[in-house]
Formats: structure tokens, sequence, C-alpha cells
């Protein structure tokens, strides 16, 4: 029948809203809790940020974000597709990278100071 075409884009439209309108309450629990990771996470990182020298559990790290060790882990693979452990490695290095460069300290010190076990462990990462 002549303007089909209208009468299916009209058909369409209908339907899109109404899929908007039932998946509203999904979409705003998914929005809010991506914001609880993001907060969680940043209240994380901001920890590992403070206490790299420190010897730190995967327990420590969640503690900051009054979360256990399990969502800790998952809140970090969310939000950036790493381990809260990978993460502080990572960052550890980073620092200690800093260090070699800016000061003259030997290099079992500056993995002390950055929080690693032993300058041989230092050494392999």
């Amino acid at each position: 029948p002549f303007g089909y075409e209208f009468e299916i884009r009209a058909e369409l439209g209908r339907f899109w809203c109404l899929l908007l309108e039932k998946t509203k309450p999904l979409r705003t629990h998914f929005s809010e809790s991506g914001q609880t990771d993001v907060m969680r996470v940043k209240q994380m990182m901001e920890y590992i940020h403070r206490h790299y020298s420190e010897k730190i559990s995967l327990d420590d790290i969640a503690s900051a974000a009054s979360i256990g060790g399990r969502e800790s882990a998952r809140c970090f693979q969310r939000c950036i597709q790493v381990s809260p452990i990978s993460y502080l490695n990572e960052y550890r290095i980073q620092m200690a990278a800093q260090m070699l460069l800016q000061t003259q300290d030997s290099i079992i010190t500056i993995s002390e100071n950055c929080g690693f076990s032993s300058s041989s462990y230092f050494g392999k990462v």
C-alpha cells in the first residue's frame, strides 16, 4: 500500500521508545554501578600511591575502598583491565625508574624504598 514506509518507520519509532522506556532501570543501574567502581578504584589507587613503599596486600588495598579483596580485583578488572597487585607493581616500577634517573641511590636502596621485598625480585621485574 501507498506510504507503507512511513507506517514501518512509525512502528519502529514506537518500538525504540518502548525499548528505551523498559530498559531505563537497567541502564540507570549499570551507570550507577560503573560510577561506584570508578570511585572505588580511585580510592584504591590513591592508597597505592601513598603506600607503595610499604608491604601491601590485596586486603590492604581493598580496605581503602571498604570492600573485600575479590571485589577489589573485580573493580580493577572492570575499570582498567588489570589486577590491583599488577597495578601496584607497575606503579612501583615507575617510581623506581624515576628514582634511578633522579637520585644517586643504589639499586638496593631504591628497591627497598619502592616496596620490593628484595633487590633480586626488583631485578626480575
